[in-house]
């Protein structure tokens, strides 16, 4: 194959060793395809250094490869091959973290669209090889977390998706979990701005969306009540109930508000 494909490592020395980065251009290196690297090195944040690649990138296929990541050395050879066949913008395929394989091969888009929406499906990024020639996406810096997936929206709506179906990335095992009830609180606006784009894209998941915004302020918001935080809790009860009004919320809000006001020992 003749096609040179950009690969794109965003790198932070104060998150990521450097045996990892190494590692993670080796595999890029060694793959049957002829390959471009773009390390784009900073501390601002991955969506920042991705953009930067992507600013600094030539060729129609890009890849991105987290620095602490690595590839199968067939991965984009094969996924080439797929976006030919198919005439999609981006190309997936299994990847595998720790014992887990995340798999995120659908039958149909708006079933992706929709597990990625509910958080069924994560860490995908180091898979996704795109046809720059169909789309002019960027990952969106401001979003404090799942920037990466609504790249992955904005682009499948634009051009299409499909899949190799064949475990090709490996990707660091990190603690995914928003361990902190303030980066779970932050992570929120994010899951907003990702809620309204499939909505709007997705008429028919529009529904869910907003569902599942409305469940994750109200999860968040039991967080808070759990650590004894009834003012922040009650103002997320609220917010949950002004996107959707959920039976749940209703019984959260009130048992909150009461414990608040009177002291109560009950825990919802």
């Amino acid at each position: 194959m003749t096609e040179i494909v950009d690969v794109i490592i965003p790198y932070s020395s104060e998150y990521t060793e450097k045996y990892k980065l190494e590692r993670a251009k080796e595999s890029a290196k060694n793959q049957t395809v002829d390959v471009n690297l773009i390390i784009c090195e900073n501390d601002v944040g991955p969506a920042y250094g991705r953009n930067r690649g992507l600013e600094r990138s030539k060729n129609r296929f890009v890849a991105f490869l987290d620095a602490d990541d690595y590839w199968e050395e067939d991965k984009l050879e094969k996924q080439i091959k797929k976006l030919d066949e198919t005439g999609s913008g981006l190309c997936l395929n299994k990847v595998r973290r720790g014992e887990e394989i995340i798999d995120p091969v659908r039958e149909s888009e708006i079933e992706f669209i929709k597990d990625l929406l509910l958080c069924n499906i994560s860490s995908l990024t180091s898979s996704i090889l795109i046809d720059s020639e169909k789309f002019q996406n960027r990952f969106d810096e401001e979003m404090y977390r799942f920037e990466d997936h609504l790249f992955i929206i904005e682009t499948v709506n634009q051009s299409g998706i499909c899949f190799v179906n064949e475990i090709l990335t490996t990707v660091e095992k990190h603690d995914n979990g928003l361990s902190s009830k303030t980066d779970q609180y932050k992570a929120l606006n994010s899951r907003s701005k990702i809620s309204k784009k499939i909505g709007d894209y997705y008429p028919s998941l529009k529904e869910t969306a907003v569902r599942d915004l409305a469940q994750r302020h109200r999860w968040v918001g039991r967080d808070f009540y759990f650590n004894s935080d009834y003012k922040k809790s009650i103002e997320l009860y609220k917010k949950s109930l002004s996107i959707k009004i959920l039976p749940k919320t209703i019984a959260a809000y009130f048992l909150g508000t009461l414990k608040r006001n009177l002291n109560m020992k009950t825990i919802f």
